[in-house]
C-alpha cells in the first residue's frame, strides 16, 4: 500500500472474537498510523461484518478483503486501477478450475438466481472486490437484515467488471460451509425475487380449478349415472395429497413472513463495541493549492 498510494486507510472488522484475540490485534492496530479496528459486539456473520467495514471506510475507493484471501494484497492496485478506468465495481475472479461438486452446485445456483431474480452475477466472482464511493454511499442506504453483499452490488446496476486471475481456487468444502452457502442462496433468492410466490399462486389456482372440475364431474356422474363413490382409501389419499400441497405452500409463505418480520423491526445491522486508532492523511497532497 505504501508503494502505490499516498493516502490510504486500513479498516479491520472484528466480528465478535474473544477478548484475547481482540486485545492482541488491538495492540498491532495502535502502532499503525492509518489503521482502525471495528470490534463488533457479537458475531453477526460475514455479510454484516463486510457491511460494517464498507460503512466506516472513507476513501474514494473501498477494497473489501474477506477472510480466506490473506497474502493477496498485491492484487489491490490491479483492482483499483481497473476501477479508476470507469468501473464502479471490480470483482476478483478465479480463472482456475474448481472441484466438480462446487462447479455443479455453483452453476445451479447462479442459473436459478438469474432466472428468478433477473440479476446477473458472474459465477467466477468472489467477495474480494473494489467499490467506488458512489456505490458505497448507495450500499449504506440498503438496510435489510438478510443480505448478500454481492447481490446488493449487482442489484444497484452500476458498471461492473471482473478481473480474472489464473490461480488455483482456495475453497473450503465441508458440511458447515456448504450449509452456510445454502442459507445464503436462500436469502438471496427470497430477498430479491417474488417469483416463487407467483409460481405458487399459479399452481394453487390450477389445483383449485382442477379440484372444482373434479367435484363437478363426480356430481354429474352421481346425478345421471347414479354411481355411488366408494373407497375409503382413495378418499384418504386425496385428502393427504391436498394437505401435503397446503403445508408446502405454508412453508414457503412462512419464509417470506420471517423476512417481513425482520425488516419491520428496523433494527441497526450491527453495533460497534469499540473503535481504536485513526487515519492520517498527507493534507498537502489532497488539497487544491492555488
Amino acid at each position: 500500500m505504501d508503494r502505490n498510494y499516498k493516502n490510504y486507510e486500513l479498516v479491520f472488522v472484528d466480528d465478535g472474537s474473544d477478548d484475547a484475540v481482540g486485545m492482541d490485534f488491538r495492540d498491532s492496530i495502535i502502532r499503525l498510523n492509518n489503521a482502525r479496528l471495528l470490534a463488533l459486539s457479537k458475531h453477526f456473520g460475514k455479510q454484516i461484518a463486510m457491511t460494517a467495514g464498507i460503512d466506516h471506510a472513507i476513501g474514494d475507493f473501498v477494497v473489501v478483503v474477506p477472510y480466506g484471501f490473506d497474502g493477496m494484497a498485491e492484487l489491490i492496485p490491479k483492482l483499483v486501477s481497473r476501477a479508476q478506468q470507469g468501473f464502479d465495481v471490480v470483482y476478483l475472479g478465479w480463472g482456475g478450475e474448481a472441484p466438480v461438486r462446487h462447479r455443479w452446485v455453483s452453476s445451479a445456483f447462479y442459473w436459478l438466481n438469474s432466472h428468478l431474480t433477473g440479476i446477473q452475477v458472474d459465477q467466477r466472482a468472489t467477495d474480494f472486490l473494489v467499490l467506488s464511493r458512489r456505490v458505497v454511499n448507495v450500499i449504506s442506504q440498503l438496510k435489510e437484515q438478510n443480505r448478500f453483499v454481492r447481490m446488493l452490488v449487482n442489484y444497484i446496476g452500476y458498471n461492473v467488471e471482473t478481473l480474472i486471475i489464473d490461480r488455483p481456487r482456495t475453497l473450503i468444502l465441508d458440511r458447515q460451509i456448504d450449509a452456510r452457502r445454502m442459507g445464503l442462496a436462500l436469502d438471496s433468492l427470497i430477498s430479491f425475487s417474488h417469483k416463487p410466490l407467483r409460481y405458487l399462486a399459479g399452481l394453487s389456482l390450477f389445483t383449485s380449478v382442477t379440484a372444482f372440475a373434479g367435484a363437478i364431474a363426480v356430481f354429474m356422474d352421481e346425478l345421471f349415472r347414479h354411481n355411488a363413490v366408494e373407497g375409503w382409501t382413495s378418499l384418504m389419499v386425496v385428502l393427504l395429497l391436498m394437505f401435503c400441497i397446503l403445508f408446502f405452500f405454508l412453508s414457503v409463505l412462512s419464509e417470506y413472513t420471517c423476512r417481513i418480520l425482520d425488516e419491520s423491526k428496523n433494527r441497526p445491522l450491527y453495533y460497534v463495541r469499540e473503535e481504536y486508532g485513526g487515519t492520517r492523511f498527507d493534507i498537502a497532497s489532497i488539497m487544491d493549492v492555488h
